[in-house]
C-alpha cells in the first residue's frame, strides 16, 4: 500500500512509442465547495492562484504569514500536511476523531482536542463554509435527502430517526454529497467529451481509467501533446461545453476557475508533472517524455 506498485502495473499498450498521461482537476472538491457555499476567502485564493493548503496551514498554526514563511521547510511541510487533511476532512463532513485517524496514517500524532482546535480555527476563518454545512444539515433533517447540481439525489432516511447517533451519521454521510458528487460528475462529463474528441480526431490514444477527479490516458508518443492540450482545455472550460453531454445545467454557482494539471510517464506510477502549454511555447522540452529514476530525479 502506498508504494505505487499497482499504478506501475498500468503500462503502455504502444510499447516504447507510448506514454501514460494523467490529468487531474486540481482540488475539484474544494473549488466546488468554495463556490457552493460562497466562501469568499477560498474563492479569492483560487482566483489569485494561491496555494489553499498553505493558507490553511497559516490559519491552523496560529502564525502570521510572515512567521510561517520563516519556519524550516520540514516544519512548513508538517503544517501543510495537517492543513490538507483539515481542508478535505471538513468538506467530507468529518470531525476530530476522523481527522486524528487520518493524520495518524501520515505519521502525525495529535490528540482529539488538538484536532478539534484546528477544525475550530479553520471554521473561524471560513465562516461561510461552516454556515453552509450547517444549512445542509438542516435541509437533510427537514426533507431527508440532498440533490447535486446535476440532479443526482442522495436519500438519508436516518435523518428522521429519534436516535441522535443515527441522525449525526446521516448528517456526516449527506453533507458532502452535493460537493463530492458534483465534482465527480464534472470529471465524468469531461471523460465523455474527451472520448468524443478522440474519436472525432481519429487518434490512437485511449482512455483507460478515471478516479474521481483524475483521467488517465494511454497515449501514442506522437499524440501526447495534442491529447494533453485537448483534455486540459476540455476540463478547464467544462461549463461552456457541458451542453454536449448534459444540456441545460446551471453553472452560475461556480465562482472560481477550474485548473487541470498533467503528469506523464512510462507507467501510471512514474508520472512527472508537465505543462503542455509550456512545451508548445518552447519553455519545456519539445518532446515531453518524462520518466523518473530510482533516486526520484526527472529524466527527459
Amino acid at each position: 500500500k502506498g508504494d505505487g506498485r499497482i499504478k506501475e502495473m498500468y503500462a503502455r499498450r504502444f510499447g516504447a512509442a507510448g506514454l501514460i498521461l494523467q490529468i487531474d482537476c486540481s482540488q475539484s472538491d474544494l473549488r466546488v465547495a468554495a463556490s457552493y457555499f460562497g466562501e469568499q476567502s477560498m474563492l479569492q485564493a483560487y482566483r489569485d492562484g494561491a496555494d489553499l493548503h498553505t493558507l490553511t496551514a497559516v490559519i491552523i498554526s496560529g502564525l502570521t504569514a510572515e512567521e510561517y514563511k520563516k519556519l524550516p521547510p520540514k516544519e512548513q511541510k508538517k503544517w501543510r500536511t495537517r492543513a490538507k487533511r483539515v481542508n478535505f476532512g471538513v468538506v467530507y463532513g468529518g470531525g476530530a476523531p476522523a481527522l486524528q485517524s487520518t493524520l495518524k496514517k501520515d505519521g502525525v500524532f495529535l490528540t482529539k482536542e488538538e484536532c478539534q482546535q484546528m477544525i475550530d480555527d479553520f471554521f473561524a476563518a471560513r465562516y461561510m463554509l461552516k454556515q453552509g454545512i450547517e444549512d445542509l444539515k438542516e435541509t437533510v433533517s427537514a426533507q431527508g435527502y440532498l440533490d447535486s447540481f446535476t440532479g443526482r439525489r442522495s436519500r438519508a432516511p436516518m435523518a428522521f430517526s429519534e436516535d441522535r447517533e443515527l441522525v449525526a451519521r446521516a448528517h456526516r454521510q449527506s453533507v458532502n454529497f452535493p460537493i463530492q458528487s458534483g465534482a465527480a460528475d464534472m470529471t465524468l462529463m469531461a471523460l465523455v467529451l474527451i472520448h468524443m474528441e478522440l474519436k472525432k480526431r481519429k487518434l490512437r490514444s485511449k482512455l483507460i481509467l478515471t478516479i474521481h477527479d483524475s483521467i488517465i490516458l494511454d497515449c501514442h508518443v506522437d499524440e501526447v501533446l495534442e491529447v494533453s492540450l485537448m483534455a486540459k482545455e476540455i476540463m478547464e472550460t467544462l461549463p461552456q461545453r457541458s451542453d454536449e453531454v448534459l444540456p441545460g445545467l446551471d453553472w452560475s454557482w461556480l465562482s472560481c476557475p477550474i485548473v487541470a494539471e498533467c503528469e506523464l510517464g512510462t507507467t501510471w506510477g512514474t508520472g512527472v508533472a508537465f505543462d503542455p502549454n509550456k512545451v508548445l511555447s518552447g519553455d519545456e522540452p519539445t518532446t515531453p517524455l518524462v520518466t523518473v529514476d530510482k533516486d526520484g530525479k526527472k529524466q527527459y
